[in-house]
């Protein structure tokens, strides 16, 4: 069977594209799934943490797909080992065109990371634009969703956000916090899912488990073995997360319900 392809990218660096992936494919590792982490970023940043991976943790292959120059083929790009069956592919950080001609066809959902300064609100909004007008997209679209990623609740920059997201044509599926608790995960090569008994990541397991279950029903009916349920998310001292915990959930908006709006950044700005 053919591997289903999860692509994270977006043009605006330092939007947290490898915290995303490799925390992503640890969370597919721990259900079971054979997964692969493919970096595709010159920085090499996903490959500095696999090699950190300890081997008593899920295992996660790890693939090196950096184009060292322009006449490696497409068939080489898309070699993976035998039986994966999930692939989380970390984009360059410079998508260009013919990186997103190349990343369309060899991907079955993208997830775009997004952090909330103004300065990224706005290039991630012109970056989903480009996404959804881009040819490749136009004629064989998959699905598309926003992370609001290294966020701080209850602070104008996280509302600011917030109303952005609200207006975009895709949905906003996570809520990652601004925690360090990423970073210390990730020296030692691991995920926050690795810890399933430490409570200080009971909320971010809950949102994990949400990108999960929506990625599993974007995914459904591709070319796959069927889907293994989602592991249940621990829960915090049996306490469901309060209303700022809550993860942002957008239902898909239509374009058009951006036009006449100018109070905040919108689509394509």
């Amino acid at each position: 069977m053919r591997p289903l392809r999860i692509l994270i990218v977006n043009a605006k660096g330092g939007c947290g594209k490898t915290t995303i992936a490799t925390n992503l494919a640890v969370a597919y590792a721990r259900q079971g799934w054979r997964v692969a982490l493919v970096d595709q970023d010159s920085q090499g940043s996903a490959e500095a943490w696999a090699q950190q991976r300890e081997t008593h943790l899920a295992k996660v292959e790890f693939v090196a797909q950096r184009r060292a120059t322009m006449y490696q083929t497409q068939a080489w790009r898309n070699r993976l080992p035998h039986g994966v069956e999930r692939a989380v592919i970390d984009a360059a950080s410079v998508a260009t065109e013919r990186n997103l001609d190349d990343s369309f066809r060899e991907s079955d959902a993208v997830l775009v990371p997004m952090l909330p300064s103004p300065i990224d609100i706005r290039a991630g909004g012109k970056f989903i634009d480009s996404l959804l007008n881009h040819r490749v997209y136009r004629s064989h679209p998959v699905p598309i969703g926003v992370l609001a990623n290294r966020v701080v609740r209850r602070t104008v920059a996280y509302d600011r956000l917030t109303r952005f997201l609200e207006r975009l044509p895709v949905p906003t599926v996570a809520t990652f916090a601004d925690s360090q608790l990423y970073l210390h995960a990730a020296e030692v090569g691991a995920g926050i899912l690795d810890f399933p008994h430490d409570n200080r990541f009971a909320a971010e397991r809950g949102e994990w488990s949400a990108l999960l279950r929506w990625l599993e029903e974007a995914l459904a009916g591709k070319s796959a073995p069927a889907a293994k349920p989602p592991a249940p998310a621990p829960a915090s001292a049996g306490q469901p997360p309060s209303a700022a915990q809550q993860p942002m959930r957008m239902a898909p908006r239509r374009a058009t319900a951006l036009a006449g709006r100018d109070t905040e950044p919108a689509v394509g700005a």
